[in-house]
């Protein structure tokens, strides 16, 4: 129900005067809110496009993965290899015996025909110089709290 109005007889206009002190916290305030619409503005842009380049970036790194590894069921099984034919190449040239496809002899003594204790080290030594390892990496993975979980 609309109910009539009666128009107004006086209009009375009221004007407000702001001083030195408000024209500068008010001036003070449209800048702070003129740069923040600007800061909005780049944060927007950067929102869009760092979703797109995060994805890009991880299925790179993914596809890296895979063409390094091969695949992910054992990622550890070139670079094993890899090593394993390092060391047996190492002990090989230091005159040790090394079978064609890699295995290292174990070292006997002709005089008593056991292992011949002092070689062995020889080997052990230059097998660790041929693939130096981070030893918390290797108390980890090699044969260590994760290896028989991960790799096992």
């Amino acid at each position: 129900m609309n109910v009539p109005r009666k128009a107004t007889d006086v209009v009375t206009e009221h004007r407000v005067t702001f001083g030195d002190l408000e024209r500068v916290e008010l001036n003070r305030l449209i800048s702070l809110l003129e740069e923040d619409q600007d800061i909005n503005l780049l944060m927007r842009i950067l929102n869009a496009v760092a979703l797109p380049l995060s994805l890009a970036g991880v299925g790179y790194l993914a596809y890296l993965g895979l063409t390094h590894f091969g695949s992910f069921e054992n990622p550890l099984a070139d670079t094993r290899a890899a090593q394993a034919a390092s060391a047996a190449a190492a002990v090989a040239a230091a005159g040790f015996d090394v079978g064609a496809d890699g295995t290292i002899a174990t070292p006997i003594d002709p005089a008593t025909g056991e292992v011949d204790q002092e070689a062995l080290a020889q080997i052990e030594a230059i097998i660790r110089a041929a693939n130096p390892t981070n030893p918390f990496g290797r108390a980890i993975f090699g044969g260590g709290l994760l290896s028989g979980f991960l790799f096992g």
